[in-house]
């Protein structure tokens, strides 16, 4: 999707070179207007997220909040990852 080509587009091309990246998590433009552009440490929401070339695998073995230790151990791994909150996606 073109949402998903900008956002890697924008990992790439940022300083730390996130992995993993994403949308703010809510539908709700308003929100989303008055977040930064982008943020390095925000919570990435396993509905929509781009993954780069990484080793980092979702836990298995987990059944519930899952997209949250998926978005910790990006974090713990490469320092950051990228969530473009300007970015609402209705999925």
């Amino acid at each position: 999707s073109a949402a998903a080509l900008f956002l890697l587009a924008k990992m790439r091309a940022a300083a730390g070179r996130p992995r993993l990246g994403g949308v703010l998590p809510t539908g709700n433009a308003t929100l989303a207007l008055l977040a930064q552009m982008t943020t390095l440490d925000g919570f990435i929401l396993g509905d929509f997220f781009v993954h780069d070339d990484s080793p980092c695998r979702f836990d298995e073995t987990m059944t519930l909040k899952e997209d949250y230790d998926f978005t910790c151990t990006h974090l713990a791994r490469h320092g950051c990852v990228m969530r473009c909150n300007h970015i609402v996606l209705k999925v």
